[in-house]
């Protein structure tokens, strides 16, 4: 027994243009994952070296016992924002393909 999902029925009910755009959507996307895998230690680098210049040599009081590993927070700050980067990019290409092809139109009060 096979059921039909809604997303195959969404599939089932585009037109060829709509099909040809969500096939670029899911190149370019697949293109985007594989770069950040690729680059995403320089991009963590990148920010690090921005982080680290704003950031300067801060004096901070704390306790003697306490550990602060500024490094390590900074790094996984890095990190943090390449991944950003990387989200903001895949949103932009959803974004992109929608206009092309004419969904949320009615959203945009066209």
């Amino acid at each position: 027994m096979s059921r039909v999902t809604p997303a195959f029925n969404a599939r089932a009910s585009q037109t060829a243009r709509e099909a040809s755009i969500d096939a670029k959507r899911e190149r370019v996307t697949e293109f985007a994952q594989r770069s950040f895998e690729r680059c995403k230690d320089q991009w963590a680098a990148k920010n690090y070296d921005r982080l680290l210049k704003r950031e300067g040599n801060a004096p901070s009081l704390q306790p003697s016992f306490a550990v602060n590993d500024r490094k390590a927070h900074l790094m996984r700050a890095a990190g943090n924002l390449a991944l950003q980067r990387h989200h903001k990019n895949v949103a932009r290409i959803n974004r992109v393909a929608d206009r092309m092809v004419g969904r949320k139109r009615d959203e945009l009060g066209r």
